[in-house]
């Protein structure tokens, strides 16, 4: 452990933004990760929090502090600008970790989402804290007193007698309240879960099998993007295709050129689907469900992700292709798919034979 920390504090920032991005880690890894996210935007909320306290000088005391209606805008101003700042900051990490694979209008609604329903939800817990403390206060005889931020005098709540029917009263609505907050928690837990595992378990995305064995120029035209080089993707793909390749992207969908050629289709985008088989797809559920038919299978010896995945190869030498199902041997599930376009060009480089 001490090792792969060492390890992650001695990165480069290129370093680090690749770690970030790396799909294909342990889950251990990805936990950190989001400890890591967790921790910088709290860090920040706190931040920003004691920043406007100190702007608005909330710290002295309420009875000689002067509240007029310019502190009040500055006050609104202020925390507008702060919830702001924590949806971009939330925007960005949940961009950079890859938690929501759609368009950049719905993670920033899921961003504003999450801030609001943390806003929401830390708000609602002050109140219903300080109100449980004033009934249990009251309930037990004490008196109360608290000082108007506006008015310099304490005011005063008495205390309920002990055989007060009030007493009782507030004790009865103590007893429902907290049975309340206890199943409205347990059914927001329940339903949060359920997303989570909703998103963990389920593989969605258009099939495009129907597209696979286009040329480029049909592609383009599908996706309504044009493809582009990138010459650091090579590196990153899940299986070696020779030293001669180049790879044109939209982003989402790669298109492998290898000598020249138009060989092989590959993506790790949840957008879309090969055969009806989805990355996040369990390789038990892939099996059963694909369209694809397939004359023998294998397991490639070479892989570029290392330790953490393992590539599957299902020949139809009949029609002179193959998909290939990059498999997290930590989740055993889809984690990247690569279509062969042409299996008898890169056969030797695969290490299958037809016969």
């Amino acid at each position: 452990m001490a090792e792969f920390l060492k390890k992650i504090i001695g990165m480069t920032k290129d370093e680090f933004i690749s770690w970030l991005h790396e799909s294909q880690g342990s889950l251990g890894n990805y936990l950190l990760k989001i400890l890591l996210a967790i921790l910088i935007y709290f860090i920040i909320s706190d931040s920003l929090t004691s920043i406007i306290r100190k702007v608005l000088k909330k710290d002295e005391d309420p009875r000689s502090r002067q509240i007029d209606q310019s502190s009040r805008v500055l006050a609104v101003i202020l925390y507008i600008f702060k919830y702001v700042l924590l949806i971009i900051v939330l925007y960005d990490i949940i961009h950079q970790l890859g938690i929501v694979e759609t368009s950049p209008s719905v993670t920033l609604l899921v961003s504003g989402g999450v801030v609001l329903l943390l806003l929401l939800t830390g708000t609602l817990a002050k109140g219903i804290r300080k109100l449980a403390r004033y009934l249990n206060r009251l309930a037990r005889g004490e008196d109360i007193e608290y000082a108007d931020i506006t008015d310099t005098k304490k005011r005063r709540f008495a205390g309920l007698s002990m055989h007060s029917g009030t007493r009782r009263s507030i004790f009865r609505l103590l007893s429902f309240l907290y049975k309340t907050a206890g199943i409205v928690i347990g059914v927001a837990l329940a339903l949060v879960a359920c997303r989570g595992i909703s998103y963990v378990l389920e593989s969605k995305g258009t099939d495009i099998s129907h597209l696979l064995a286009l040329p480029e120029y049909q592609l383009s035209r599908e996706f309504q993007a044009e493809f582009r080089w990138d010459k650091e993707l090579p590196d990153k793909l899940p299986v070696k295709l020779g030293e001669h390749v180049e790879v044109k992207t939209n982003g989402d969908i790669n298109l492998i050129f290898v000598d020249g050629s138009f060989t092989a289709i590959n993506t790790s985008s949840r957008d879309y689907r090969f055969y009806e088989v989805g990355i996040n797809q369990s390789i038990r559920s892939s099996l059963r469900r694909t369209t694809f038919r397939y004359e023998n299978t294998s397991k490639l010896t070479q892989n570029t992700h290392g330790n953490y995945s393992d590539s599957y190869i299902y020949c139809n030498w009949s029609d002179n292709n193959c998909l290939i199902l990059t498999v997290n041997n930590t989740s055993n599930r889809v984690a990247s798919l690569t279509y062969i376009r042409d299996l008898r060009a890169v056969a030797d480089l695969l290490g299958v034979s037809e016969y």
